[in-house]
């Protein structure tokens, strides 16, 4: 008999004849997870569910978004709430910065108006915003919201303001060494269970800050290393290209790269546009993930897009010259055929993780 068949047939043995002290172990204390069977569910922002490789955002996940300042990462949280808030999901945001602007949730997030106190409500109550004082309320809020089944979406921004009891002792020009990093690491470390257990996901909103001490990277995100250790999913953000008139811009263009990703390959990026005061470009949105999956066709200035049937055949089909003219004749079906092309995202993501996990079983034999 070869050697390689030997080894195999003794694996064979070793794994029948496992302890049963060994099984009960790992009935009452494993959490093992396996990726493939989480329900994913999107974003509603249809490049990101493409380069996270599994259609979407799991459930039970703790999600980081950081990048420099002023770069559209409250309005992508905010297009996440409103995807959930459109599927009848409860969601929270935790505003610790206090400077949320009121006319982009009422923009962004449906059903959301101004009470007679001025504060933001939805008209299902989906939609919970909180603003606490001290980063100790903030992570209390926080932990308990993770206690309830109805609760899918929780949003912290950002960790960059969190402001904990003991700096506020201090005298006001100094802060206790590393003091965000323990707090957060502490905190964090407690709840990761819960998470693991939860039936939605949570983003914390990070900011870039200088690091005088580094050489080779002059900046990193703040609240030390811990939410980029306990995060599943780990997105850096970055400003590429201004939309507009470089004097007087009405948006930009924003990357996002996938720089942690615990269910699925790295270093995938996506591009979204970015509009000032209305939100992420919805057509332009289409019109980039529909390309990368070949659903969309451009030459030159014509951009077609065609959608089919499960017989092949065409329901829909739609060519504009130019931008403007393409989004003015899409927009009557636009819900229509995002949910088409995410479908297409869906199937897409399926068959990668086939293919990744034929080639484990066939590297393993």
């Amino acid at each position: 008999m070869p050697a390689k068949e030997t080894v195999k047939e003794a694996a064979k043995d070793k794994t029948a004849s496992r302890p049963k002290w060994l099984e009960q172990i790992h009935e009452d204390h494993s959490m093992a997870r396996d990726w493939n069977k989480l329900e994913v569910v999107s974003s509603g922002i249809l490049s990101l569910d493409h380069v996270t490789t599994r259609g979407g955002v799991p459930r039970g996940i703790m999600v980081d978004l950081y990048g420099d300042e002023g770069l559209g990462k409250t309005t992508m949280c905010l297009a996440m709430i409103a995807e959930r808030i459109r599927m009848g999901e409860l969601c929270i945001y935790i505003d610790v910065e206090h400077k949320i602007q009121a006319d982009l949730v009422l923009t962004i997030v449906p059903g959301t108006y101004l009470d007679e106190n001025g504060r933001i409500r939805q008209k299902n109550n989906l939609f919970e915003l909180i603003e606490p004082e001290t980063a100790e309320d903030s992570l209390s809020v926080m932990d308990e919201a993770l206690n309830h089944p109805e609760m899918k979406m929780i949003v912290l921004d950002s960790m960059a303001a969190l402001s904990f009891e003991e700096e506020r002792e201090e005298d006001k020009f100094s802060q206790p060494m590393a003091l965000q990093a323990r707090k957060m690491s502490a905190f964090l470390r407690r709840i990761m269970n819960k998470i693991f257990e939860f039936q939605g996901f949570v983003v914390l909103i990070n900011q870039m800050r200088s690091d005088l001490n580094a050489y080779k990277t002059p900046s990193k995100a703040t609240g030390g290393k811990a939410p980029k250790f306990y995060s599943s999913l780990r997105i850096n953000m970055t400003k590429t290209d201004i939309l507009g008139k470089a004097e007087s811009p009405s948006g930009h263009r924003l990357k996002m790269r996938v720089e942690k990703c615990s269910f699925g390959p790295r270093g995938r990026e996506g591009f979204v546009n970015i509009v000032y005061g209305v939100g992420f470009d919805r057509v332009q949105d289409l019109i980039d993930c529909g390309t990368e999956l070949g659903i969309v066709v451009q030459n030159g200035g014509f951009i077609k897009i065609k959608t089919v049937d499960a017989k092949g055949e065409v329901v829909r089909e739609i060519q504009g010259h130019g931008l403007e003219d393409f989004t003015e004749k899409v927009k009557p079906h636009l819900n229509e055929i995002r949910a088409y092309v995410y479908q297409a995202v869906v199937d897409h993501a399926k068959k990668g993780a086939e293919a990744r996990r034929q080639a484990a079983i066939e590297n393993a034999a």
